[in-house]
């Protein structure tokens, strides 16, 4: 009794209401209740956040679920990078039942073929369309065949590419998810995303090389404080990263091919950032560096033949900095770590990993360091050794913090005898000590 009157209030609701409701659930969900009644039937076309992956078996399932309701032709075969007739129509059906309705969010994430021009078409007409809806957050995935992935932009209304130009005259974007192996062989000459906050791109490669990152695109997004750039070797990184608005950069240069640390330059031009998470190699230089306000900064390095004093040119830089989080299994690191120290007179908190990764006595210049947290804690002798050793010189520590990964409550025992025996000792016994756990 009490489901059909809860069924029954809910069916109550005015139609925007139930659209927003069915915004929360998964776009294969709310179009499966297209099925409940005649008055649900086309609810989802208010659906403003949808989700669309061609990888997704449930979501093919769904597919032949709504041929019927949707008069779709199932009958097309799939082919490993081009996506199947059915995802095509139910995305074309979707958009199409949606009437120009106002769209908040697209997630798109498919495999697609280099010379299709189907592929190009049907991307290309649904990025159009949820642009010219005032969409303001997109996520595109696009997965191409290795070694295959020099795709254009289109060239006219007729004909277009994976990412229309209309993509990048956006007024309403306000973020902007790109990968995965895209060329951008023709970015618009004036690129304008003026509400773009947060950008995110995976393995995409411009053709006109640095000057495609900063001079273009990040050049067309005033506002812009967020963003990340991931790619698997050097050999088509930009080698510029400049944005007089970002406050906020994650930088992951992964594993090199044929690397050469001398030939490598990345240059920081980002006078407002406050934050940077820097994973990979160090590379040969760091012609320009500008970041006056940044406040903190995670580093995960890998070093080869000495690579810290390029490192060493972006300390007196760090006069601001805050918090620091360096995690690296290399020796060197250890080192680069003293000079961070002595450099930033301002540090407060320092998170650092893997003691035993450095077998020599760790000498560490006096600071004002008030919180060290030391993740990766394993309880061994020659760790223990090292953190002693290692806190000579934090004189105004206030919270000394170990955290264990080990789903053990002996280790965390362990731990928490090893932090008592430093009182008094290595660390004054007005620091606060506490041993955690991170559950894996």
């Amino acid at each position: 009794m009490m489901d059909t009157v809860s069924r029954e209030a809910i069916s109550r609701l005015p139609d925007e209401v139930l659209g927003k409701i069915l915004s929360f659930l998964p776009t294969k969900q709310a179009a499966s209740t297209s099925i409940l009644s005649k008055e649900w039937r086309y609810l989802f076309r208010l659906v403003d956040n949808l989700d669309f992956d061609d990888k997704d078996k449930k979501s093919r399932s769904m597919f032949s679920f709504l041929a019927d309701l949707l008069e779709i032709d199932l009958d097309d075969k799939e082919s490993s990078y081009v996506f199947p007739e059915s995802f095509k129509n139910f995305v074309d059906r979707t958009l199409s039942l949606q009437c120009g309705y106002p769209i908040k969010r697209l997630s798109l994430k498919i495999k697609a073929a280099k010379n299709n021009d189907c592929n190009k078409t049907c991307v290309g007409r649904w990025i159009s369309n949820v642009v010219e809806r005032g969409v303001l957050e997109l996520d595109l995935m696009i997965k191409l065949p290795r070694f295959q992935c020099l795709f254009s932009l289109g060239k006219s209304p007729s004909v277009h590419g994976f990412l229309p130009p209309k993509l990048f005259a956006s007024k309403s974007l306000t973020k902007l998810s790109l990968g995965k192996h895209l060329y951008l062989e023709k970015l618009p000459s004036c690129v304008s995303l003026p509400s773009l906050k947060s950008l995110f791109l995976d393995m995409v490669f411009f053709e006109c090389g640095e000057e495609g990152l900063s001079c273009v695109l990040l050049a067309g997004c005033p506002a812009l404080e967020e963003l990340s750039l991931r790619y698997s070797n050097f050999s088509e990184m930009p080698n510029n990263i400049t944005s007089p608005s970002l406050k906020r950069l994650s930088v992951d240069y992964g594993s090199p091919i044929c690397f050469d640390d001398k030939s490598h330059v990345l240059s920081f031009d980002l006078p407002n950032l406050a934050y940077l998470d820097y994973t990979g190699f160090a590379l040969g230089d760091y012609p320009i560096v500008t970041l006056d306000s940044l406040v903190e900064a995670k580093l995960d390095l890998q070093m080869t033949n000495m690579v810290i004093y390029p490192f060493v040119k972006l300390l007196p830089l760090f006069d601001n900095l805050v918090n620091l989080s360096l995690g690296s299994k290399n020796r060197k690191c250890w080192k680069l770590l003293v000079y961070l120290l002595k450099h930033s007179p301002k540090l407060e908190t320092l998170v650092i990993e893997d003691l035993d990764g450095y077998t020599s006595v760790i000498c560490m210049p006096l600071n004002n360091v008030k919180v060290l947290s030391v993740l990766g804690y394993r309880g061994t002798a020659q760790e223990f050794k090292q953190l002693k050793s290692f806190l000579w010189n934090f004189e105004c520590l206030e919270l000394l913090q170990v955290d264990v990964t080990e789903d053990d409550d002996g280790m965390l025992l362990k731990a928490t005898e090893d932090l008592e025996r430093l009182c008094g000792a290595s660390v004054s016994s007005k620091c606060h000590i506490k041993a955690t756990r991170t559950r894996l």
